[in-house]
């Protein structure tokens, strides 16, 4: 959604942009009129927002942090397979500033559909941004699946649906930490009625919502696109194809997604006969 709508005062100035539902939004409160299609004026007594002199961007949008206090698992989301859904727990960790906070874990290494959401009633007609960030939600097969959800008064036929997964909406940010592979997203919407739900879910990897500082707080992390790590991933896979059945070899794990008890017991095997592998920050699934 991008801001491209002129906005004016009275007098014709350009004072700005905005997004396009916005501008309906201001015509339709008896605000502004259109000039063009993407053109708006401020009508005469308005209240004129505020403007950021370096951008000249249209300054009307509040910030919304993830909160994981304020989700709950998703009663509704049922399984039409027998399948278990919604693992995962609310909790505390250490971020990679050091900071304890509180975070939403959601899925697993299986099938199972894991959903949180967040009731919020927001000011109608406002435009807000959505900030949170993700870390985790990557695993060995790359198919897995994650989607925020923005939904107006319990529509699902006309939800906003951002689908997370392999970087398929692209993050404001991207980054590679001790933690996992972190991205920022911060997601424009209109609240429209002002009746508003959010939504995360997760299948068939785990993956950590948490709050996201301002983004120069990532600055000194080293920038990690979703192909880079994939490009890992597949190495690391073909590392553990060159060096089967061998022993004394060294093979690097480290960070891997081991979900698989036959694979545990070959690196078990491997590390028997001699081998050096490293598996610092490698994820064992309990049930393997």
């Amino acid at each position: 959604m991008a801001k491209n709508v002129i906005v004016t005062d009275e007098f014709d100035n350009q004072i700005g942009l905005t997004y396009p539902k916005r501008a309906r939004g201001l015509i339709k409160n008896g605000r502004a009129e259109y000039v063009s299609d993407d053109r708006i004026r401020l009508l005469k007594g308005a209240h004129a927002p505020s403007v950021n002199n370096e951008t000249e961007d249209f300054k009307m949008s509040n910030v919304i942090n993830f909160n994981a206090g304020e989700f709950k698992f998703d009663e509704t989301c049922q399984s039409t397979d027998g399948n278990p859904v919604n693992a995962g727990s609310r909790m505390f960790i250490s971020d990679f500033k050091g900071e304890n906070v509180q975070v939403f874990e959601i899925g697993d290494w299986h099938w199972t559909w894991s959903q949180i959401k967040c009731n919020k009633q927001l000011e109608p007609n406002t435009d807000y941004v959505f900030r949170f960030a993700v870390q985790g939600g990557v695993n060995n097969t790359g198919d897995g699946q994650s989607h925020f959800i923005i939904m107006h008064d319990k529509d699902w036929d006309n939800r906003l649906e951002y689908p997370l997964e392999r970087s398929r909406f692209k993050p404001t940010l991207s980054k590679k930490c001790e933690g996992g592979f972190l991205r920022v997203y911060e997601i424009p919407f209109n609240s429209e009625s002002g009746n508003v739900r959010f939504i995360f879910n997760a299948h068939h990897f785990v993956e950590t919502i948490m709050p996201a500082y301002e983004l120069e707080a990532y600055a000194e992390l080293e920038d990690q696109t979703y192909g880079q790590l994939w490009q890992e991933i597949q190495e690391r896979n073909n590392n553990w194809g060159n060096f089967h059945g061998n022993g004394g070899c060294t093979l690097d794990l480290s960070g891997a997604v081991i979900n698989d008890p036959d694979i545990l017991n070959r690196i078990m095997d491997l590390a028997e006969k001699g081998s050096v592998i490293d598996l610092s920050g490698a994820v064992f699934d309990s049930n393997a």
